[in-house]
């Protein structure tokens, strides 16, 4: 006989199904309605020539509310890694300062990543950028990232890389990236549920790094609560990097071995980038480098210059408009592709004075 006493069962609560249904529709708009809400209470302050705070360059939660202000400015992005962000530039010596400066306006925003290689620039765009449409967009493409098997993510060995959140996770697999199944799953989950991504903003802005618990071993004395009230950080007005030349920073010529375009995947990533942003109705400007060939060996420049007549082809084969600027004068550039102020401003010109770029801000509706 089946005893059906639960006077000494256990508290558990069962759900029916229906319940589960409705509890699992309760969290759903959680999910979606706290990191919403979170967006209108956090103050969202944003300067002349505003670029990513460097701490938050993780963040891509921040990342995607920053394209969101950028559309809604109707401004053009300059989309890139730390040679669009400025790192041994303060935010008013940037690409897109002194292009404003020459239209006079506000048109271009920054919107370079610090370490944004293309295979993390295609995950970015792809999952967290989705708010970029029917506008225009300058995409910086780096030909850096396509000159040794380790920067291309093709190193047989395990080797630490930017963003690797961002880099695919399952499938192509990359053997160079071995990520534990935590790591997977937290990744994914940043990607596809905003909670997730919010979760990680917090954790950025209010609170180290850490999670919680890491936090309140860390703090014991400190309400939690009230860490949340701190502002969002500001860009520092000042360069990331000491501010010299490659020279002078003494470093050697480099022989440079470089991956053909064919074979390379930040190469094919950054054409990825650029369909996946034309899918989305966007108008594409490519700025191809800039890249510093005075610190390369003669041998190096040669498989170099390759390597680039290859990328322009196939800029010129898919009817994308770009231009391919002439190299800088050597003291302009602080290392092997990031110019200093006078570079970024000559840069600004040649850009500006491009007819190729002129004609494309005028297919885009936008004002010169």
């Amino acid at each position: 006989m089946v005893n059906t006493d639960t006077s000494f069962g256990t508290n558990t609560i069962r759900l029916t199904s229906v319940q589960w249904v409705w509890a699992l529709v309760i969290c759903a708009a959680l999910g979606w309605a706290i990191p919403l809400a979170w967006s209108k209470f956090e103050r969202f302050e944003l300067g002349p020539d505003y670029r990513l705070p460097y701490r938050l360059s993780n963040d891509d939660w921040m990342f995607q509310r920053w394209c969101t202000e950028i559309q809604n400015r109707s401004a053009v992005a300059i989309l890139g890694d730390s040679v669009v962000w400025g790192q041994y530039v303060a935010p008013d010596q940037t690409l897109s300062h002194y292009l404003n400066a020459q239209t006079g306006t506000a048109t271009f925003a920054n919107l370079g990543v610090d370490g944004i290689h293309p295979l993390a620039m295609e995950g970015l765009v792809r999952h967290h950028g989705r708010s970029i449409h029917s506008t225009a967009v300058l995409l910086q493409l780096n030909p850096l990232w396509s000159s040794s098997p380790e920067r291309d993510l093709q190193a047989d060995e395990q080797i630490r890389f930017n963003h690797p959140r961002l880099v695919p996770q399952i499938y192509p697999n990359l053997a160079c990236y071995r990520p534990t199944t935590e790591q997977i799953i937290d990744h994914l989950a940043r990607r596809h549920i905003q909670l997730f991504s919010w979760r990680h903003h917090v954790r950025a802005v209010y609170f180290e790094n850490m999670n919680l618990a890491q936090w309140t071993i860390e703090y014991p004395y400190t309400n939690p609560l009230l860490a949340l009230g701190g502002d969002l950080p500001l860009p520092v007005p000042q360069p990331i990097s000491r501010p010299v030349d490659w020279r002078t920073r003494k470093i050697d010529p480099q022989n440079l071995p470089w991956i053909d375009p064919d074979d390379s995947l930040q190469f094919g990533a950054i054409t990825r980038v650029i369909d996946l942003l034309r899918s989305r109705k966007n108008r594409v400007f490519v700025l191809l480098g800039p890249l510093n060939p005075h610190v390369l060996t003669r041998e190096s420049r040669g498989r170099y210059n390759r390597v680039r007549e290859k990328s322009e082809a196939w800029l010129q084969q898919n009817l994308v408009p770009y231009l391919a600027p002439p190299p800088l004068v050597s003291d302009q550039y602080a290392d092997a592709s990031h110019p200093l102020a006078q570079g970024y401003q000559a840069l600004a010109l040649q850009l500006w004075e491009s007819n190729g770029l002129r004609q494309w801000l005028g297919k885009s509706g936008v004002g010169q």
